[in-house]
């Protein structure tokens, strides 16, 4: 379809409006493994470790009296840091912003599908001027703790790291960040910028 005019546009930037239109009708080669072996993921070496792997396996059988069948799993490789803003759900927390904003008492946010293996503690990255407590329950708001992280304060809008350990419960679980406020402190929150899952020592 032809676009209407725009001549508000430089020429470079319609010449980028351009060349983004004409990318989209580049196909992307998908990268093939073979069934059995290692590969190594070095990808992310060269991002800062942002981003994540998405692994994806297909089976079809050779059928018979019916159509063959095929069946589809993925596997998702998240980075050892993860920021609170980009979890998989949120309940109690108003706005997504840079940082999450925890103030109301039992807020929680979920990484689904987390793996803990060779995982010992977690690493904050928050500021909080009051006193408050995070702990991390398996599958559930009120599924068991494995970790708990006691929010001293400092008084102050500074942005602190500080680690607790934390638990593996074997296998894969949706972990839930449970924000839980001191008793007679109804004006506390906590911004929360992101997660460092550590290496076991």
């Amino acid at each position: 379809h032809a676009m209407s005019a725009h001549p508000q546009l430089t020429k470079d930037d319609a010449s980028e409006i351009v060349k983004y239109i004409l990318t989209l009708n580049d196909k992307k080669v998908a990268v093939s493994l073979p069934r059995e072996g290692n590969v190594a993921l070095k990808d992310h070496l060269a991002s800062a470790d942002a981003g994540r792997y998405i692994l994806t396996a297909s089976y079809t059988d050779k059928g018979g009296a019916i159509t063959p069948l095929t069946t589809t799993e993925s596997l998702v490789l998240r980075p050892a840091k993860v920021y609170a803003n980009s979890a998989d759900k949120y309940e109690k927390v108003p706005k997504i912003n840079a940082v999450v904003t925890l103030e109301q008492d039992q807020a929680y946010f979920v990484f689904k599908d987390i793996d803990l293996k060779n995982v010992g503690q977690l690493t904050y990255s928050y500021s909080s001027r009051n006193a408050a407590k995070i702990e991390v329950h398996t599958d559930s708001p009120t599924g068991a703790v494995i970790s708990t992280f006691n929010i001293k304060g400092n008084g102050n809008d500074n942005t602190i790291q500080e680690s607790t350990v934390i638990t593996d419960p074997q296998g894969k679980h949706d972990l839930y960040f449970v924000f839980t406020k001191t008793l007679g402190n109804r004006r506390g929150w906590v911004n929360l910028g992101w997660i460092n899952f550590d290496q076991q020592k």
